[in-house]
């Protein structure tokens, strides 16, 4: 089950956020071989896609985090971290006092199960000094 997140973010600025993904049990996940995917939308369908984010997760690797300008996710194989950054040269191009939606979703190599790991909203407020 995804887990939900909200958040708030000034449009022009980057936005970050971690989460771990663990089992019902508390166990942490493999993410080695998988795929992660992150869309950002103005609604629920491909044509009002905003951004479009994707990564494969290598065998022993560990996350690096994205760059602020144009984003991304990352994980390391183990420990079920994941760092989320939306760019903001692509928030600046969000539209004003609205709300659009994103998912992230792990694709397993070993079967090919479609997981989503977290859902929810991000609110586009303006800024007052543009830089």
């Amino acid at each position: 089950m995804a887990e939900p997140y909200d958040t708030t973010v000034i449009r022009g600025d980057t936005l970050r956020w971690t989460f771990n993904w663990s089992s019902l049990l508390g166990q942490t996940f493999d993410m080695s071989g998988s795929t992660l995917y992150m869309a950002i939308g103005r609604s629920f369908d491909n044509t009002s896609l905003l951004v479009n984010y994707e990564v494969n997760v290598e065998p022993g690797s560990t996350a690096v985090l994205p760059q602020g300008f144009t984003g991304g996710i990352s994980s390391g194989a183990t420990g079920g971290t994941l760092f989320v950054c939306v760019g903001s040269t692509y928030t600046q191009r969000f539209p004003l006092y609205t709300s659009v939606f994103y998912d992230i979703q792990l694709t397993k190599a070993s079967n090919k199960d479609v997981l989503t790991l977290q859902n929810g909203q991000i609110t586009i407020l303006p800024d007052v000094n543009v830089t």
